[in-house]
């Protein structure tokens, strides 16, 4: 018996010797309608959900990605579906960099704020200072962090200035909301 697809693809009825071409016919137009299928589905890329909740005309079956979670979405009975989220593992977002050596006064501590490339954390991230160079008697800790810098605080107890050998820093912010995670 002939068959027509939902997109009007019409396959034969199996004659005689032309069966197993009317096969491969039946065969080939249920793979293009797959693909049809396919192609109908939309998709759309938002920056946080204000957008994704404002998004309007989606149909069954179309997709979406939102970047400020790295979230896949598949609309699906009237809503967005969460499918894909990248592993936890995945930082959301880092930033590394290096600060030049400088001259601690005997007893005292020295402070350099840092500035994170622009836009880079949505919130303070976790620093990590680490010393560079042999100046252990120096103390390296980061302070007063926010998502747009950092204070960089070099301090000695010693009687005696010291000379820092630089430092060298690591920022990483886990979540999109959360600097852990």
């Amino acid at each position: 018996m002939a068959t027509t697809t939902p997109d009007n693809l019409f396959s034969p009825d199996s004659i005689g010797m032309f069966g197993q071409f009317v096969s491969d016919l039946a065969a080939m137009q249920a793979s293009v309608q797959v693909a049809l299928n396919a192609l109908s589905m939309r998709s759309y890329k938002w920056a946080n959900s204000s957008e994704r909740n404002a998004q309007t005309g989606m149909t069954e079956g179309d997709l979406g990605f939102q970047k400020d979670t790295l979230v896949t979405y598949v609309y699906s009975g009237g809503a967005w579906r969460n499918i894909v989220q990248l592993p936890s593992s995945m930082p959301f977002a880092q930033a590394a960099g290096t600060v030049a050596p400088i001259t601690v006064p005997a007893g005292a501590e020295v402070h350099t704020t840092v500035t994170f490339p622009s836009g880079r954390f949505t919130v303070a991230p976790i620093v990590m200072v680490t010393g560079l160079g042999a100046a252990r008697d120096i103390s390296f800790f980061a302070d007063s962090v926010t998502s747009t810098n950092f204070v960089l605080s070099r301090g000695s107890v010693y009687t005696t200035a010291r000379a820092s050998q630089g430092a060298s820093w690591y920022a990483v912010q886990m979540l999109s909301g959360a600097a852990a995670g």
